[in-house]
């Protein structure tokens, strides 16, 4: 009965902080359960996946940070 409640419990608090805060929280979550099964490769892959993202994105819209990698010659393509 305790796992159920849990499980039950656990999906209203991520609905309802999903509509309240505007997260994606249960993707998120989802994710997590799906990637403590990842191997090495794939946890490298997902992190450079992710770095490119975040520098393509700082570079596009942040004028310091498009400054600073224009001048070490960063392509985020």
């Amino acid at each position: 009965m305790n796992i159920i409640r849990n499980f039950i419990s656990k999906q209203i608090g991520l609905l309802l902080l999903d509509s309240i805060k505007h997260f994606e929280v249960r993707d998120y979550y989802k994710m997590f359960l799906e990637s403590t099964n990842w191997s090495r490769d794939q946890i490298e892959s997902y992190q450079v996946k992710k770095v490119k993202e975040l520098l393509k994105y700082a570079y596009q819209n942040v004028k310091f940070y498009r400054n600073r990698l224009d001048k070490v010659g960063f392509n985020y393509e």
